[in-house]
C-alpha cells in the first residue's frame, strides 16, 4: 500500500518534475525555503544532468535530509553525522535491493541517446523509476520521522 509521501512523489514525477525534484519536493514540503530549494534539484535528474551517475531520486532524498536535519554550523558534527547515517542507510538499502545506485545501471539507458530517451518514456519511467522513487522517499520519510522525534 502506497503512503502519502510515495503518492505525492509519484504525482510530482508524472506531472513533469524530474526524479530528484519529485523526491525533494515530496519530502521537503512545508519546510522554510523548500520552494526555492527545489530549483537546486533540477540538475540532478537522470543521474545528474543525463550523465547516468547516482540516481536522482536518491540525490533528491539526500537534499531533503540536509534541508530538514542538516547543520547550520560547521562545528555541529552531530547533525552532520545524523544526516550522513540516514543517507548511507538509504543508499545501502537501494544497492542491496537493486545491486547499484547508478542511474545508468538501474535504467539500462544512456539519456544522451534519443532512442534511449524514447525507451525511458515507454517503459523505464513506470517500470523502474517510479517504484524506485517510491521506495526512496518512503525509506527517507520513515528515517526522518524517527530522527525528528
Amino acid at each position: 500500500m502506497a503512503t502519502e509521501v510515495q503518492d505525492k512523489a509519484a504525482v510530482l514525477f508524472e506531472d513533469g518534475w524530474n526524479c530528484a525534484e519529485s523526491a525533494f519536493k515530496a519530502l521537503a514540503e512545508g519546510q522554510d525555503g523548500a520552494q526555492e530549494w527545489t530549483r537546486a534539484a533540477a540538475a540532478f535528474g537522470a543521474g545528474v544532468a543525463w550523465e547516468g551517475h547516482v540516481c536522482g531520486a536518491l540525490t533528491g532524498c539526500a537534499m531533503a535530509v540536509g534541508m530538514r536535519l542538516g547543520r547550520r554550523d560547521p562545528e555541529d558534527e552531530v547533525s552532520k553525522m545524523r544526516s550522513y547515517r540516514i543517507v548511507q542507510d538509504l543508499f545501502r538499502g537501494v544497492e542491496a535491493r537493486y545491486g547499484t545506485v547508478q542511474c545508468r545501471a538501474l535504467t539500462g539507458l544512456d539519456f544522451h541517446k534519443l532512442d534511449d530517451r524514447m525507451r525511458y518514456a515507454e517503459h523505464v519511467h513506470g517500470d523502474v523509476c517510479i517504484p524506485l522513487l517510491k521506495l526512496a522517499v518512503e525509506t527517507t520519510a520513515r528515517a526522518l520521522k524517527e530522527e525528528e522525534r
